[in-house]
């Protein structure tokens, strides 16, 4: 059962989403990285993928993140990272490929 496209703007709501497709990602990436599965743990993902599915995928955590980055809460912390880059002047001179990291997908 898909999401619709009412998002609830309550901060709890958006968090509770965000926070849940975070754990599940990561239990999925370290099942799926492991050379073979025990028949509990490919239940496990088999479980985990359903849930992911079922909660409306992508798309409807995307959908709470742009909710959580409202700028009613604040905004997104990337907009603050670039502000401390150009206050650093990070973008002057040689080019150099930053990378970075998304605390919260890890």
């Amino acid at each position: 059962m898909a999401r619709t496209n009412t998002i609830s703007s309550k901060q709890k709501t958006s968090r509770n989403v965000i926070r849940r497709f975070h754990f599940l990602i990561k239990s999925q990436v370290q099942l799926k990285n492991k050379n073979s599965l025990t028949v509990s743990e490919a239940k496990e993902l088999d479980k985990i993928n359903g849930e992911i599915q079922r909660s409306g995928g992508l798309d409807w955590y995307q959908q709470m993140s742009v909710v959580g980055q409202g700028h009613d809460r604040g905004g997104g912390s990337e907009k603050i990272l670039i502000e401390w880059l150009k206050e650093l002047q990070v973008h002057e001179g040689e080019p150099e490929k930053l990378q970075y990291v998304i605390p919260g997908l890890l």
